[in-house]
């Protein structure tokens, strides 16, 4: 037990290695979110981590309690492109350090230290410190802070208070931040310092600074829509009658033009529950129902609508995505056929009209 006495001696000890780093590397394609490719959630600090820790070896001690962090919260960090020299700036959070003891949790037991505030004059008393016998978890939200709840030396004797240690943070805004910016790879450097306090070999408390920066890598690949437009077809279908089989038939073409950059190509999202049938302009009742096909540019060419009805079984959805991609700023085409075949029984004569919504975007 750590007992008062007329004075507060508090030894500072700054450790750095720079044999060691923790590295992030996720992927955005244009606004979708981060596809983390070695990072965790870690739901407790609300961020992510490294999938792995750090291996530390912290000098020994017979009681210690973890801290965060001595960084600030939050930080405007700039990202930037190292073959081109563009960048973006996005706030990184920093949400708080895990500390995991690996073989000694078998040493050391949880202990609270009752003689006031254990980082007095360095940090305050966390609020909502997580101690468990393996793990530690503690939060940057309210900035440097120490754990009251720490850990005892089962037998007395000194041992390393933990193995492994990684730094949590999120990065709330990088997904908006990067949009506008060309593809590539945008790395970041933030710095990690870790703070827990521990009983020196003379019996001092003091308290440590490990220094770790954090490596994020993003590879962009951007994804933008900028226009869509009918380059072919005027919508009106001609109708051809047949006598043979006494019926009416008819077909027209669009052509649809649709201008970006689409490194996945495009999305097309039809309406799944609409009727699509010509309504007579004298009697509504009276409908031919048509069809829709993707003559070229998708990636299931066929039937789209068949009968007036919407294959979601093939699309669902709704969707329907290109066959097509671009890797730089350009126009992809789909050609849709709207075709139909009605009983002349079934017809009275008249004009018959429909409209239908596609909506173009980027496929992520």
């Amino acid at each position: 037990m750590l007992r008062k006495s007329s004075f507060f001696l508090l030894i500072i000890v700054f450790h750095y290695n720079s044999a060691f780093s923790s590295e992030l590397y996720g992927h955005v394609t244009g606004n979708s979110p981060i596809i983390w490719n070695n990072a965790v959630p870690v739901p407790s600090l609300g961020g992510i981590a490294a999938s792995y820790w750090s291996i530390k070896e912290p000098r020994t001690t017979t009681e210690w309690y973890p801290g965060s962090l001595s960084n600030p919260q939050n930080e405007l960090v700039a990202f930037t492109n190292n073959e081109t020299g563009e960048s973006f700036q996005t706030l990184v959070e920093r949400k708080g350090v895990e500390y995991n003891l690996g073989s000694s949790s078998s040493v050391f037991k949880v202990n609270t230290y009752s003689d006031g505030n254990v980082g007095t004059g360095v940090a305050s008393i966390c609020s909502s410190p997580q101690i468990g016998l393996n793990l530690a978890s503690i939060s940057h939200d309210a900035g440097t802070c120490a754990s009251n709840s720490g850990y005892l030396s089962i037998d007395g004797r000194r041992y390393t208070p933990f193995k492994f240690i990684r730094a949590v943070i999120n990065v709330p805004n990088l997904v908006q931040d990067i949009q506008g910016k060309e593809s590539g790879r945008y790395t970041a450097v933030i710095d990690s310092s870790p703070i827990y306090f521990y009983k020196s070999e003379t019996g001092v408390l003091t308290y440590l600074q490990d220094y770790e920066p954090i490596i994020i890598q993003i590879d962009y690949t951007a994804a933008f829509f900028t226009d869509a437009k009918i380059v072919l077809g005027n919508g009106v279908i001609h109708p051809n009658y047949d006598k043979v089989n006494q019926s009416v038939n008819g077909k027209t073409v669009y052509r649809v033009q649709v201008d970006g950059l689409f490194p996945d190509g495009i999305k097309m999202t039809f309406e799944t529950s609409k009727d699509y049938s010509l309504i007579s302009s004298v009697e509504p009742s009276i409908s031919i129902p048509y069809n829709i096909l993707c003559q070229s540019g998708c990636t299931s060419s066929g039937i789209i609508v068949d009968n007036g009805k919407f294959d979601e079984t093939t699309f669902p959805g709704g969707e329907v995505v290109s066959d097509t991609r671009s890797t730089s700023e350009s126009s992809l085409f789909v050609d849709f056929e709207i075709n139909y075949n009605q009983l002349g029984s079934e017809l009275i004569s008249s004009s018959y009209s429909d409209q239908f919504s596609v909506i173009f975007e980027a496929n992520l």
